[in-house]
C-alpha cells in the first residue's frame, strides 16, 4: 500500500541507527518517510511477531539489531540473530518472529512508503488496527 508523503523536503542527516532503534519502545515507529522509501524503527517483545505479510508494491529489508528470532519467508523458516539481514522481494510472504528473551529490534526500510507518514503504534495490536484502517480509506477511495 503506497502512501502519500507530505510536502517536506528532505532533511540530511546523519544518525547512529543503532541508538535511534535502541531507544525505540514501539512496535512500528516510521523514522522517515521520503518520496520512495522508508525508514522504520520496530521493537517485537518475546514471543511476539510482525505478523505474516507481504508489500506489494515494496521491497522490505529487515536488519536486526538486537535479540534473536525465527525468519519465515515463502514459507521457509530459519533462526535470525543480532546482525543479520532479511531481504523481502515484493509480493513475498514473510514474517519475523520473536523466540528468545530479550526484545528484539530491527530497522526495517521499505522501498516505498508502506505506513503512515511518522506513524507510531504501541503494540502489534494497534498496527493491525491501523492498517485496517489505511485499506478501508484506501477502498473508499
Amino acid at each position: 500500500m503506497r502512501h502519500a508523503t507530505n510536502d517536506k523536503k528532505l532533511e540530511h542527516s546523519l544518525e547512529h541507527i543503532g541508538n535511534i532503534a535502541m531507544e525505540n519502545v514501539f512496535f512500528r515507529k516510521v523514522f522517515y518517510t521520503g518520496e520512495f522509501g522508508q525508514l522504520v524503527l520496530m521493537s517485537i517483545p518475546p514471543g511476539g511477531e510482525i505478523g505474516e505479510n507481504e508489500y506489494r508494491d515494496a521491497d522490505c529489508f529487515l536488519f536486526i539489531l538486537e535479540g534473536e528470532g525465527e525468519a519465515v519467508l515463502k514459507s521457509k523458516r530459519r533462526a535470525a540473530r543480532k546482525g543479520d539481514v532479511m531481504v523481502v522481494s515484493a509480493g513475498s510472504r514473510h514474517n519475523l518472529k520473536n523466540s528468545g528473551h530479550d526484545v528484539l529490534k530491527l530497522v526495517a526500510i521499505y522501498t516505498s512508503p508502506e505506513f503512515g507518514d511518522d506513524a507510531i503504534c504501541k503494540t502489534r495490536e494497534d498496527a493491525l488496527a491501523a492498517d485496517w484502517k489505511a485499506l478501508e480509506h484506501a477502498w473508499e477511495q
